[in-house]
């Protein structure tokens, strides 16, 4: 029962067992309202009613290597939790409908699970690129206030919010509504421990040479083995500060302290550094929740040995997988 060990305070009786939900530790038919964009709107599907049934309700900042992930996630949960747990997921009307073009029939979303929309207060998915810095501002500064209104709707109450950490608002709501909040970091716990760890970063760099080679390579930052400065994400500057600020990246991080707990999205295999060097120094749980990929899509892995007979004849570290994402792509 993960989420009576994790929230004490509340008995929720949400998990009994999820094989990839670790505390971690080191010895380890829908029906549609017509689209209304003057007010809330929702879009639920048919759930079994039960009394002793808790609701959670996922809202994932919408890129799909924020929504995805945290789909997933939710479906493991409904999957394993199909008598004791309802599941909501808020999106917007235009992510809902590129989830159901998107969506397989021989792997339908959980009968407990479904989704509830919004109007479409964000810029069209197909141009957001365009104009990311807009698209990111309006993320934080529109979509709080219907999704709030949303909460109004919503059956049976609410017992629990899990949301993305990049959403801070989505705390402020569950703190104005006493409902506990879990935030789920979809990127790498070693990108959470450099934005964590930034002010830190940033006064040892204040000794270090503005034009350094991209070969350099720098071993200050907390969680993460000495790395290339061509291989960091972001620039370690101050004026590169000032700029995730307005972003919107670094607002999430204070807010977390106010969570009930941290959900990562990663294995201990891949970042158990980052991980190690992250749990004592956040006052929250921490949880490893990966890898969040579609398990129920990927069919019968026995009849894929190829694969693994391939990987398995390669050399250890030597074989690299690369994803974009859809910001970059």
């Amino acid at each position: 029962k993960l989420f009576c060990q994790l929230l004490p305070s509340i008995q929720i009786p949400i998990l009994n067992s999820i094989p990839l939900f670790h505390h971690y530790h080191r010895t380890t038919t829908t029906t549609t309202r017509s689209p209304d964009h003057s007010q809330t709107s929702s879009t639920f599907r048919p759930m079994m009613e039960s009394t002793n049934q808790s609701h959670v309700v996922a809202i994932p900042h919408p890129g799909r290597g924020h929504i995805n992930p945290l789909l997933n996630l939710c479906e493991t949960m409904a999957q394993k939790n199909p008598n004791n747990l309802k599941i909501t997921v808020i999106v917007t009307e235009e992510w809902l409908g590129l989830l159901r073009r998107s969506s397989s029939e021989e792997s339908p979303t959980p009968p407990n699970m479904r989704f509830a929309t919004i109007p479409n207060v964000l810029p069209a998915e197909k141009g957001r690129g365009a104009d990311m810095l807009g698209f990111l501002k309006t993320v934080m500064t529109k979509m709080a206030q219907p999704v709030e209104q949303l909460f109004d709707q919503l059956e049976p109450p609410v017992r629990l919010i899990l949301a993305d950490t990049l959403l801070f608002w989505a705390v402020e709501i569950g703190n104005r509504r006493n409902i506990p909040v879990a935030s789920f970091w979809a990127m790498s716990a070693s990108t959470f421990s450099l934005l964590y760890h930034l002010d830190f970063v940033l006064e040892r760099s204040l000794n270090v040479p503005a034009q350094l080679p991209d070969e350099h390579r720098i071993d200050y930052i907390p969680g993460i083995s000495p790395i290339r400065i061509a291989d960091l994400p972001y620039d370690l500057s101050y004026e590169y500060k000032s700029k995730l600020s307005e972003l919107q990246l670094l607002q999430g991080m204070p807010v977390i302290e106010k969570t009930h707990c941290l959900l990562f999205r990663t294995i201990p295999e891949l970042e158990e550094h980052a991980i190690d060097v992250l749990k004592p120094k956040l006052p929250i749980p921490t949880f490893i929740v990966g890898p969040c990929i579609p398990l129920s899509s990927l069919g019968d892995i026995h009849d894929q040995a190829s694969y693994m007979a391939w990987l398995d004849s390669q050399p250890q570290k030597s074989v690299l997988y690369v994803s974009f994402g859809s910001f970059a792509s």
